[in-house]
């Protein structure tokens, strides 16, 4: 729970000035653990479980918003460390393009002159690969556990959602929260219950024990590649 504290403090952030943002920090990150993102631009803007806020860097010291963290960044790997609770990011590649050298039509040794030697190349050219099939979405549900974290600032009490659809209708869900700071008399707690799921026409529908109701489920892609699940009034990314 140190790393999901740890991780839910970096959204108390309104913006903030920056100071110092080094070109190689900046980027988008994944979470070691819960698959959450944080995306650091070099303009000193960030966006943390999509939230918007600002970080800057002061000597060893990584802030984002008003948390302010040691941080060591090795070989595309981010380390947070605030006390005794630290997380691990790891960088996601930009996506690079290649370009091939344009080939000039024209005689040359072992090819026929002008427009003989272009029509022999088009003739030759390979079909572009066909494109790969998205995943459909009761793929994409059943194929890895859903997570979703929320933090309530005036109770000082972060909340962890973890959703697993099994596909025999079986709907496993995880609950932990925690209180820290000075209300952190509240302590732990940890719950786990079943309900079930199913889809009709490509809506998702969930049975809580008062009959099977629409989730309101939608779809939408993040910034490298990764999808964020919006059901049930929360937001939720691929976790372990």
């Amino acid at each position: 729970m140190k790393t999901l504290s740890l991780i839910t403090l970096l959204l108390l952030a309104p913006a903030v000035s920056s100071a110092k943002t080094p070109a190689g920090l900046a980027g988008t990150y994944k979470a070691d653990k819960g698959g959450g993102t944080l995306e650091l631009k070099s303009d000193g803007s960030a966006v943390m479980a999509g939230k918007k806020t600002r970080w800057s860097v002061k000597g060893k010291k990584l802030k984002i918003g008003r948390e302010s963290m040691q941080y060591t960044l090795k070989k595309g790997r981010l380390v947070l460390t605030r006390g005794s609770a630290s997380t691990a990011w790891d960088k996601i590649p930009a996506k690079t393009r290649e370009h091939a050298p344009a080939v000039k039509a024209g005689a040359g040794p072992g090819r026929p002159p002008g427009g003989e030697a272009a029509r022999r190349r088009k003739h030759d050219k390979k079909p572009p690969a066909a494109a790969a099939k998205p995943a459909s979405l009761w793929d994409l549900l059943t194929g890895s556990a859903w997570c979703s974290y929320t933090y309530d600032k005036i109770k000082a009490t972060s909340a962890t959602r973890k959703l697993v659809f099994m596909p025999d209708g079986v709907l496993k869900i995880n609950e932990a929260s925690e209180t820290f700071g000075a209300a952190r008399s509240g302590g732990q707690s940890n719950t786990a219950r079943a309900a079930r799921w199913k889809m009709k026409r490509k809506r998702v529908y969930a049975d809580h024990g008062a009959g099977y109701r629409d989730t309101g489920l939608s779809v939408s892609p993040k910034p490298g590649g990764s999808t964020v699940l919006r059901l049930e009034g929360r937001e939720y990314s691929k976790c372990n």
